[in-house]
């Protein structure tokens, strides 16, 4: 009983001593919440620099806590989160941070070749469909001249036996 005592006696002292308010401690306050949300929006839209394919919000080290720990700050002061993304991207580069890259230039071509592939395999897929439709049409091809006499068959066997 006098240790719970004590315990309650020494906390509300700490609260009183410290000026902290005991009586919100664990109650996230609406500015709280959005500050999270906040940072976890940032956090989530980077590569960690210190863990490779992880973003900064999931990288365990102590420097990407300590990262996360000064930017969430910076957020507090009143600073926005594209500053800070600006600033990061100086300070580590852009393109070791960058999630999702930006479509431009050459790497454009990497989101439209495969359409263009598709494009054309669709359509010649289609004219082959179609052009099979029309052969059938056109029923059985017959030679012009019926059959080939014997002598003109025996001269072609004739040319082929020599050429091998």
């Amino acid at each position: 009983m006098k240790f719970i005592f004590l315990s309650l006696l020494w906390l509300s002292l700490l609260g009183f001593g410290f000026g902290f308010d005991l009586s919100t401690y664990g109650q996230g306050s609406p500015d709280s919440e959005s500050l999270r949300q906040t940072s976890s929006e940032l956090f989530r839209q980077i590569w960690s620099p210190y863990c490779k394919g992880v973003s900064l919000l999931e990288c365990p080290s102590g420097p990407a806590q300590d990262l996360r720990d000064q930017l969430r700050n910076r957020l507090i002061q009143g600073e926005s989160s594209d500053s800070l993304l600006k600033e990061m991207y100086q300070r580590f580069g852009e393109e070791k941070l960058v999630m999702e890259p930006k479509i431009s230039g050459r790497g454009s071509l990497a989101y439209v070749l495969p359409w263009i592939f598709i494009l054309i395999a669709g359509m010649s897929v289609a004219l082959f469909w179609m052009r099979k439709k029309s052969w059938k049409a056109l029923g059985p091809l017959k030679s012009r001249s019926g059959s080939l006499s014997e002598e003109s068959s025996n001269q072609i066997l004739k040319d082929l036996n020599e050429r091998r």
